[in-house]
């Protein structure tokens, strides 16, 4: 309830305890597509509805700057995927995990499918609940380290049924994927 209610803006009752969210994102850019916009977006939304927003990214980029208005802390990881060798994800994965804010985190929210390894190891380790963003229909080949990260989000969010339907497709239960189509803003 509280995810699907997180983009419902006439529900504001997820927040009145200052929901605090973890995004993850490669890059914090606006040179490289619509879904880096989107999330930093979906992130002001959340933040203007008095949900405490951090940000996990592998590159700076410059909307680190645009985020600074309403994030609470950002910081950088070496790797949000399982490759060998392992130690850059497993360190970063430790550091993650130690971070004093851990603790308080409510939801972990990937902002694609490649972020899910790091992001459903890390809300399996400290018992949180993990959203992730689709915006691109499923890749013709989904490998067992996504798929793995797609099957422990509580929700994914897909931006059609097209896409809702490439992950369905591939083996992630329907039930599991929201559509929200993208909004504008009139």
């Amino acid at each position: 309830a509280v995810i699907n209610a997180c983009f419902d803006a006439p529900t504001l009752s997820p927040f009145s305890r200052f929901m605090h969210v973890l995004a993850f994102e490669n890059q914090p850019t606006a040179f490289a597509g619509g879904q880096e916009r989107s999330l930093f977006e979906v992130l002001k939304f959340l933040a203007l509805k008095g949900a405490s927003i951090s940000l996990c990214f592998q590159q700076k980029g410059e909307m680190l700057e645009r985020y600074g208005m309403f994030l609470q802390e950002a910081f950088c990881v070496k790797s949000r995927q399982l490759r060998k060798p392992f130690f850059p994800f497993l360190a970063d994965l430790v550091r993650l995990w130690s971070k004093p804010r851990a603790r308080n985190w409510d939801v972990l929210y990937a902002n694609q499918y490649s972020d899910t390894p790091i992001v459903a190891t890390l809300g399996l380790l400290l018992g949180i609940p993990v959203v992730c963003h689709l915006r691109l229909p499923c890749p013709s080949y989904l490998s067992r380290q996504y798929r793995w990260g797609l099957m422990r989000c509580a929700r994914i969010i897909t931006i059609s049924n097209y896409t809702k339907n490439t992950y369905v497709n591939a083996g992630i239960p329907a039930e599991r994927i929201s559509v929200v189509y993208n909004g504008i803003d009139v």
